[in-house]
C-alpha cells in the first residue's frame, strides 16, 4: 500500500537517530569492547561484522521469534557494545499495544560460546526461584545473511526504567559516588542513603538466588558491565540482575560432602566475601580506571545479604535463624582467618583487568570494615 510504514525501522539508540543503508555508519564494523576477543586478538579491537549486518540478521530472527512474529510493527534500537553481546531493544506494536524487549546477539566468540547456556539458566532460575528479580526470556535461535555465519541470539524481557549505574568522581582527589545513567532524565548521583540501598538491593539478589542444597550461586558478574540496574521511580532504588553468565558452585563439590550445618556455614561464609568484594570493583564511569567503593558497599551489603537468609525457607537441621546463625559464625572467626579466605578470592577476578591489585590493596580494611560492620549489628 503506498504511503504504508514499514514493518521495520532501525536506529543507533534514540528515535532520533534512525539508520538505514544510506547511513554513514552502516558499513562500519560493529566496536568489540574489553574482553571481547577469545584468544590473541587485541582487546576493543573491531568484530569484522557491520552495524548494517547486525540490523539485518535481527531483522530475520524477529521475523519468526515469539514473541514479535505477529507484530505489524518492529523498531531495533542497537542499545550497547558488551564484551559477550551487542544488545538491542526492540519495540513491538500489536493490534495497537506496544511491548518492548531485549535482544540479545553473540558475535564474539565468547558470547558464543555463552549464549545458550545463559539462556537455559534464566529460564530454569525463573522458574524455580521466587520471587524473579531476572528478565524473563522467551526465544533462542539463530539467523543469517546470505553467504554470512549463523548468528545466535535470544529475545528476553526489557526492564523498562531500569538504568546502568557506575562509580564516578569529580576529580582524583574526590571521593567515588554512585551515579545511574538515565537516557531520558538525565545522570543522576545518588546520595549516601540511595547509594548504600543500591548495595543492599544487589547483595540481596545475589543471596536470594544461593541454593542451600546444592551450593550453586550466581558467579561471574561484575558492576563495569553493567550487570545490576536500578530503577528510581519508587520510594526506594529497586535494582535488578540483567545476566546470569555463571551458575555453579563456589566450592568444589567433595569439599561439602557429608558435613551438614558447618559445611553450609563454611560456604555461605566464602560466598558472603567473595560477594562483598566483588560489590566494591566497578570502573569509573563504566570505561575507566579500575575503582573501589567506599564503606558504604560493605555496609549494604551486609545488610543485603542477612535480610536474604532471613527470606529464605531455612535448610533441615538449623538450630537458630539462618541470618543470626551466620552473623555470630562470622564473628567467631579471626581476623587473619577472614583476611586469609579473602586473598583467596582473588584469583577469582578477572586478570588482567586491574581488580585483583586493586582488591588486594584493600582487603585489610575491608575486613575490618566487616568485622565492625558485624558487631554493631
Amino acid at each position: 500500500m503506498s504511503g504504508a510504514k514499514p514493518r521495520f525501522a532501525f536506529f543507533l539508540e534514540t528515535e532520533g537517530q534512525p539508520i538505514d543503508g544510506g547511513h554513514s555508519a552502516w558499513n562500519r564494523n560493529l566496536p568489540g569492547s574489553p574482553g571481547c576477543f577469545s584468544g590473541g586478538e587485541r582487546a576493543g579491537e573491531e568484530i569484522p561484522f557491520t552495524v548494517g549486518d547486525y540490523f539485518l540478521t535481527a531483522r530475520e530472527f524477529l521475523k519468526s521469534a515469539a514473541p514479535t512474529a505477529s507484530a505489524e510493527r518492529i523498531r531495533i534500537h542497537l542499545a550497547k557494545h558488551g564484551p559477550f553481546y551487542h544488545p538491542a531493544r526492540v519495540a513491538a506494536e500489536l493490534k495497537g499495544r506496544r511491548a518492548e524487549f531485549v535482544l540479545n546477539m553473540a558475535v564474539s566468540e565468547a558470547g558464543r560460546q555463552l549464549i545458550h547456556r545463559e539462556y537455559a539458566t534464566l529460564q530454569r532460575l525463573n522458574r524455580t526461584v521466587a520471587p524473579s528479580y531476572l528478565p524473563a526470556v522467551f526465544a533462542v535461535g539463530e539467523a543469517a545473511l546470505p553467504g554470512k555465519p549463523q548468528v545466535p541470539m535470544f529475545i528476553g524481557q526489557w526492564l523498562a526504567g531500569f538504568c546502568e549505574f557506575h562509580l564516578s568522581r569529580s576529580s582524583k582527589a574526590a571521593e567515588t559516588g554512585m551515579v545511574v545513567w538515565d537516557p531520558d532524565d538525565g545522570d543522576r548521583r545518588l546520595d549516601r542513603d540511595q547509594t548504600r540501598a543500591v548495595y543492599r538491593e544487589a547483595t540481596r539478589i545475589l543471596a536470594h538466588y544461593f541454593n542451600f542444597a546444592t551450593g550453586e550461586c550466581i558467579g561471574s558478574w561484575n558492576h563495569a558491565a553493567g550487570d545490576f540496574v536500578v530503577n528510581l521511580a519508587g520510594p526506594g532504588p529497586q535494582v535488578r540482575l540483567i545476566t546470569v553468565r555463571d551458575y555453579r558452585p563456589l566450592l568444589r563439590p567433595a569439599a561439602d560432602a557429608g558435613r551438614g550445618l558447618p559445611a553450609l556455614m563454611e560456604t555461605l561464609l566464602v560466598f558472603f566475601l567473595d560477594t562483598t568484594i566483588r560489590m566494591r570493583l566497578d570502573r569509573l564511569d563504566g570505561v575507566g580506571e579500575i575503582a573501589w567503593a567506599g564503606p558504604v558497599a560493605v555496609e549494604g551489603g551486609l545488610e543485603g545479604f542477612l535480610a536474604a537468609l532471613s527470606e529464605k525457607p531455612e535448610p533441615a537441621g538449623v538450630p537458630l535463624p539462618l541470618d543470626l546463625l551466620f552473623r555470630h559464625y562470622a564473628l567467631a572467626c579471626s581476623p587473619d582467618h577472614l583476611l586469609e579466605l579473602c586473598r583467596g578470592l582473588l584469583g577469582r577476578l578477572l586478570p588482567g583487568t586491574g581488580a585483583p591489585p586493586v582488591a588486594a590493596a584493600g582487603l585489610e580494611e575491608h575486613v575490618d570494615l566487616l568485622a565492625s560492620s558485624l558487631a554493631d549489628g
